[in-house]
């Protein structure tokens, strides 16, 4: 993201003045909060990724499902829902 904000000093100004218009420009191009807001979000999933995720998910219930028929889990219901 460019920078698109640019304050000339005036001859009679004081620093504090130019710092001052210098923020209010800052504020009310809204650069700042764009990339404070982008800093920590999240990306989503992919399609590849979701698809994975979701081909995993079925590999491990099935393989679940066989080593409950085989008695390897105790007290566990077939459907994995608890009663």
């Amino acid at each position: 993201m460019s920078l698109n904000v640019s304050i000339n000093k005036n001859q009679s100004e004081s620093p504090s003045s130019v710092l001052r218009r210098f923020t209010k420009k800052m504020q009310e191009w809204g650069g700042l909060n764009k990339s404070r807001s982008k800093r920590y979000a999240e990306r989503s999933l992919s399609y590849y990724k979701m698809k994975k995720e979701a081909l995993k998910k079925i590999r491990n219930n099935e393989t679940r499902l066989a080593d409950i028929k085989m008695g390897k889990y105790f007290n566990a219901t077939p459907t994995g829902k608890k009663k």
